[in-house]
């Protein structure tokens, strides 16, 4: 329980709140999700209008930085697995809600026009948009996770095959990663290889930066600071 709330506090407040405006806004199209949460037929407007100011919150906040692991980066908030059914449920979504609007615009063509169509119109393209700028903000916060999975794998295999504890130590886990600039300031956990060479028997964890080189569009790590030497 302990480490669930933490990793919620952890989590960036742009995937907080990108995460809930998608789920109110499933709630105002399909008015359930996977059966467990209802909401009465009357109240999907307000979930609607929920999702698209917690939505709108989550897109503005990353949207004045730069396109780089930049911040606090904390390992499994949101699995790659679950965003990507996410995004497919979306595709889904806005196909219905297009499809929507071209009945809805057939009607009008036939000669029904009066405000209520026109307005129901409107509603349903701004469904649409909010739907697609959803699916456009899952996409961003996937491709980050992957991207702060590989950097992951580079500095555990870094430390465990270049760094001067390699054949002495095992980096087991990442706990806490944080990039500043061309720095990867790293806490993790630490374990000695059965039969090494210095007879270390020590476990616990540690605090380093980590030197990185971007190289296309990719981050290497090429040399590890000492001991404690990360600030987070």
């Amino acid at each position: 329980m302990d480490s669930a709330f933490s990793t919620i506090l952890s989590t960036p407040q742009s995937t907080l709140l990108t995460i809930a405006g998608i789920l109110f806004l499933l709630l105002a199209v399909a008015g359930s999700v996977v059966g467990k949460i209802n909401v009465p037929p009357e109240r999907q407007k307000w979930a609607g209008i929920i999702g698209g100011f917690l939505l709108l919150g989550g897109i503005l906040i990353p949207a004045a930085k730069p396109e780089t692991l930049q911040g606090t980066l904390i390992s499994g908030n949101v699995p790659t697995v679950e965003l990507k059914s996410d995004i497919e449920h979306l595709q889904r979504l806005i196909k219905e809600s297009v499809h929507k609007e071209m009945v809805i615009n057939k009607g009008a063509e036939s000669g029904e026009t009066d405000s209520d169509v026109e307005a129901e119109l409107e509603k349903q393209r701004a469904m649409t948009e909010k739907l697609k700028a959803s699916q456009r903000e899952t996409e961003r916060i996937l491709k980050e996770r992957i991207a702060v999975s590989e950097l992951k794998h580079g500095i555990m295999q870094y430390y465990n095959k270049k760094s001067q504890w390699a054949k002495t130590f095992v980096m087991e886990r990442i706990d806490r990663l944080v990039i500043k600039g061309s720095d990867a300031h790293v806490r993790y956990r630490y374990s000695p290889i059965q039969g090494n060479s210095q007879k270390r028997s020590d476990i616990g964890y540690d605090e380093r930066i980590f030197k990185l080189n971007k190289e296309g569009g990719k981050y290497k790590v090429v040399s590890m600071g000492g001991h404690m030497s990360a600030r987070f």
